[in-house]
């Protein structure tokens, strides 16, 4: 469910290689208000004044990793007659040296570029190798000459072989430009797939100056794997930027396809550099203002993507460095800082690098590269710092990594793995095809059949809808394959045609999904939320009725996007319990909102004397949830006769509550299904309801919020839970839970799993085995879910995926495969 999409309420139908100098280290912090920290960790001079061969070393303007040189690499500054070059450092950024000789710049005929015909500044290393450079234009431009700012395309050995396009707009003094002299395209950086490049202004567009404010910046972004233009760098949209007032910016660099980090630095006489970082997120959800006049008017406020400064290096600590005289650095370890590069990017963009989910277990290693002009005032120099971008959390909370919720739950802890994927999507390892789309999990159940977790995936636009695999065991979950799910013909479901919400597993194997209805659908629109039948193969096999009571207009009372949420299996294969997310509008005391705690459920079994083998509706039966916010997000069944309950309430002050309940008595329960209003039946009407958990306590689990959080005050562990699983129960009173969260795709939200164990001391025995006794409450067991002893291994070799099955291997190479009589498709993206 998107928390964002209001109910629906309308009713009518409608139709629709030199001296080493040691580095020197030291630590020091600075705190920004509430925001993250930056820690100087150590510097060095070693590149300072160097000559290699008569060449001498300066001018450094940027930096980055060249993967294929397996070296860091800085390029050089105009500087005169000099020829632009692009040096190569080493491996270690604490003790830089002159590798080997330098690449020369050179145009499409092999002559050189030099400090009079180009302005080098921003470097990239494309995955072939190339070099994409940006350029501010000619150096000695003379009073109102014209200029055009590029960026170009250099092939490992530095001949030019490609440029991209720049907009009119950043030209230096020509009918449409509105850039200025020596402040346009400063900043440059690849993205870690190598499919987003993003280049920087310096400085502001005259058109961005509004009324003496000039603190916006323009982002130009590209991409190479644009539809219909693969392998080509594509101009795809212009990123508004506020910079920290005073400062322009000086370099970039990505760390993900979404977020960077933003070099901002200035320069006075008196007291030297100020240099400042920021870090910006959601880059790809930020709005494209190419057509934006002027950025810096009030109207365009929101048109800026979200940044905040998170650190002032110039307040850092000096760690014992001096500057050169005549400098008058106010802190001697600042000088004019133009580049920068994540030297442990490898480390943080992996699934166990919780960094990127904000756990704080990774910090950034980012080092900057100071440009000394050539000066003997300045200094070529290296300074590396610590970076955490993220929130920390608010005062008052319990950061431990397990703890107490209540009497009988006990938070065993915390696992963000899954965001990596929500942020780089899934792909086969092949590089044969793009990565799709991850996250939306809004429900797991574990087969048997396949011996993996599988999640369903919430709607999102034109995706297919699909079940993604995740291993048999969460605290290690990674996507390993996908089930694409497709109707009777084989035609695939996508986020346009079907809102999956609640999952359960058959005794065979065959999946149950539930459907909230259409995602689009017009207001007043006739809907009919689903309970459909999948087999293994992700083809729809037959669907369960749902009354037309819970149907959305045209004589429903359910309300959209607010449907059928939860499903559980009972652990004998013989029940399904299906639960509405919120209230029936007949059920409210006005009978025309959806303003109660009443919640119905449907019950449906297959082993009804005379109907055996086919699923019935056999009852409804009627349950309070904690409040009238609270929606239902998941079941978990507890034997046959009760079942989990997780709630969920979000609002755009407070963010999200999450409480976990545990409702009993279906056995006994009334049948509700005639009942009219459940504003109007007696308590004894509806099941008995314990409050096991509230999540909405002072635990975080470590948890912090994503940059661009909103709810700062509140509990960062606290995010969309839709999933509850259950992953180990034995005869101990042992019962352990997974919690999972469906981030709507969404930047501010993660991609997380929290486990939890319950004392089962909290159930009661469950009276419906059927041999007139009393008996403890059983728990379906997903440990050592081998069919028979086989083993179930889903795993890639090359292009192809492997399938063991009954100790069987099968190749599949088309996607399709026949093994013991059924047709088994997996999607190989």
């Amino acid at each position: 469910m998107n928390k964002r999409i209001a109910a629906v309420t309308a009713t009518t139908c409608m139709l629709f290689a030199s001296v080493m100098i040691p580095a020197v280290s030291a630590e020091g912090t600075t705190d920004i208000g509430a925001q993250n920290q930056v820690k100087a960790v150590a510097y060095s001079d070693a590149l300072d004044k160097l000559d290699y061969k008569g060449i001498r070393v300066g001018g450094l303007s940027g930096l980055t990793w060249d993967k294929t040189a397996d070296s860091y690499v800085a390029q050089s500054d105009n500087h005169g007659s000099d020829e632009s070059r692009v040096w190569f450092l080493g491996k270690d950024l604490h003790n830089p040296s002159i590798t080997r000789d330098p690449v020369t710049f050179t145009d499409v005929n092999g002559t050189p570029y030099n400090g009079n015909t180009t302005d080098n500044e921003g470097i990239a290393v494309l995955p072939n190798g190339d070099f994409a450079i940006s350029s501010e234009g000619i150096p000695p431009a003379g009073k109102n000459q014209a200029e055009h700012p590029t960026i170009r395309i250099f092939d490992a050995n530095g001949r030019q072989k490609g440029e991209l396009e720049v907009p009119q707009l950043f030209d230096i003094n020509t009918p449409k430009g509105q850039a200025s002299h020596n402040l346009t395209l400063e900043g440059l950086s690849l993205s870690p797939t190598g499919h987003e490049l993003v280049s920087a202004m310096e400085g502001t567009l005259k058109s961005d100056v509004y009324q003496n404010r000039s603190d916006a910046r323009r982002f130009l972004v590209y991409r190479d794997d644009v539809t219909g233009k693969a392998g080509q760098w594509t101009l795809v949209k212009q990123v508004g930027f506020h910079t920290v007032p005073g400062l322009n910016i000086s370099d970039i660099v990505l760390d993900s396809e979404d977020s960077l980090y933003v070099l901002q630095r200035s320069w006075n006489s008196e007291t030297g550099n100020k240099v400042a970082l920021s870090y910006v997120s959601g880059l790809n959800g930020a709005p494209d203002v190419s057509g934006v006049a002027n950025l810096n008017d009030p109207k365009n406020a929101s048109e800026f993507v979200k940044s905040r400064q998170i650190g002032e290096l110039d307040k850092l600590p000096d760690l014992g460095a001096s500057a050169k005289p005549g400098a008058h650095q106010a802190n001697p370890l600042m000088d004019n800082y133009e580049g920068l590069v994540i030297a442990n990017l490898d480390q943080l963009a992996t699934p166990d690098a919780s960094w990127h989910r904000g756990d704080g277990e990774y910090k950034a290693a980012i080092s900057i590269i100071s440009d000394d002009n050539y000066s003997a005032t300045q200094t070529t120099r290296i300074l590396d710092v610590e970076a955490e971008p993220f929130q920390k959390t608010a005062a008052g909370f319990d950061d431990s990594a397990s703890g107490r919720l209540s009497q009988y739950v006990t938070a065993l802890g915390r696992n963000d793995r899954l965001d990596y994927w929500s942020a780089n999507g899934f792909s086969d390892g092949t590089g044969t095809s793009e990565p799709i789309a991850f996250g939306g999990l809004s429900s797991t159940a574990y087969n048997r059949k396949l011996g993996q977790y599988v999640s369903a995936m919430d709607n999102h636009g034109t995706d297919v809808a699909r079940l993604w695999l995740l291993g048999n065991d969460l605290d290690k979950a990674a996507p390993t394959g996908s089930i694409v799910l497709t109707d009777e013909n084989g035609t695939p479901y996508n986020g346009e045609t079907t809102d999956d919400e609640g999952l359960g597993v058959l005794p065979n194997g065959d999946f149950l999904l539930t459907s909230e209805g259409h995602p689009n659908a017009a207001e007043g629109e006739h809907e009919q939320p689903k309970i459909r039948i999948f087999g293994i193969d992700g083809r729809q096999k037959d669907e369960l009725p749902v009354p037309e009571l819970f149907d959305i207009n045209c004589g429903g009372q359910a309300v959209h996007n607010k449907s059928l949420e939860a499903l559980t299996v009972s652990p004998s294969g013989h029940q399904i319990v299906v639960g509405n997310e919120y209230a029936l509008k007949n059920d409210s005391p006005s009978g025309k909102d959806i303003a109660t705690t009443a919640r119905r459920a449907l019950v449906y079994r297959d082993d009804v004397k005379g109907t055996k083998g086919q699923w019935k509706l056999v009852k409804q039966v009627a349950f309070n949830a904690a409040d009238v916010n609270m929606g239902i997000t998941e079941f978990a069944a507890i034997g046959e006769d009760g079942f989990l309950v997780l709630e969920r309430s979000w609002d755009q002050t407070h963010g999200y509550g999450i409480k976990l309940a545990y409702a009993h008595g279906i056995a006994a329960a009334p049948d509700v299904s005639d009942v009219a209003s459940l504003s109007k039946s007696a308590d004894s009407s509806f099941l008995p309801v314990t409050e096991l958990a509230d999540f909405g306590g002072k635990l975080t689990l470590g948890a912090q919020f994503k940059p661009n959080a909103q709810y700062m005050d509140a509990n960062p562990l606290l995010d969309n839970f839709e999933d509850l699983v259950i992953t180990h129960a034995d005869d101990n009173g042992r019962l352990d839970l997974s919690l999972l969260t469906d981030n709507n795709f969404d930047t501010t939200e993660t991609t997380r799993i929290v486990n939890v164990q319950i004392d089962r001391s909290a159930f009661v025995a469950d009276p419906s085995n059927g041999d007139g006794q009393q008996h403890g409450a059983t728990i379906q067991r997903p440990s050592g879910a081998g069919l028979g002893g086989s083993t179930v291994r889903l795993a890639h070799t090359g292009a192809a995926v492997t399938a063991v099955f009954m100790l069987a291997a099968v190749t599949l190479t088309s996607g399709l495969v026949l093994i013991a009589g059924r047709r088994l498709r997996i999607s190989r993206e």
